[in-house]
């Protein structure tokens, strides 16, 4: 459609002005028939049972392989990162130290 509602078909199948012609009757004809139609209204459905619980399984299954995933950590572990940790922490410079009161 154009700015002033008209419908504008086109047809260049073929050298032929008379049978462009009557191919883009064939093209107005089969839009009529397609803007007639009206589709069957969808029926709304509830999953069954089973299918509920089969979805809640397979998420259960994926978050536990998710959760396999990764480094294993153990007590060592935590003991290692925390002393890593406290001497990070004691290598660090302490920020500068500021007078508070001065006028400048």
């Amino acid at each position: 459609m154009d700015a002033e509602g008209r419908v504008r078909i086109v047809s260049q199948a073929t050298r032929d002005q008379g049978r462009n012609l009557e191919d883009a009757r064939d093209k107005l004809a089969e839009l009529i028939r397609e803007a007639l139609h009206v589709p069957r209204p969808r029926r709304p459905t509830k999953p069954t049972r089973s299918s509920q619980r089969r979805r809640v399984d397979d998420k259960r299954r994926e978050s536990n392989k998710k959760q396999l995933r990764g480094r294993v950590r153990g007590k060592t572990d935590r003991a290692i990162n925390a002393s890593r940790a406290r001497a990070r922490a004691s290598c660090m410079p302490s920020p500068p130290f500021r007078e508070l009161g001065s006028g400048s």
